[in-house]
């Protein structure tokens, strides 16, 4: 039922009413913030050694 009701009517994410997110854009991003968060670790390890 959710992803009937998903596939029927799309969510639509806004960046502040300027420009409407599309969803093939999100695991760009999630793989963006991902890999930030993992290359900022490795940093942090490399300055405690």
């Amino acid at each position: 039922m959710l992803v009937l009701s998903l596939t029927l009517q799309k969510p639509i994410m806004r960046a502040s009413h300027m420009f409407t997110i599309g969803m093939p854009i999100v695991p760009t991003l999630v793989s963006n913030i991902v890999t930030y968060v993992l290359v900022c670790l490795q940093m942090d390890q490399g300055l405690k050694t």
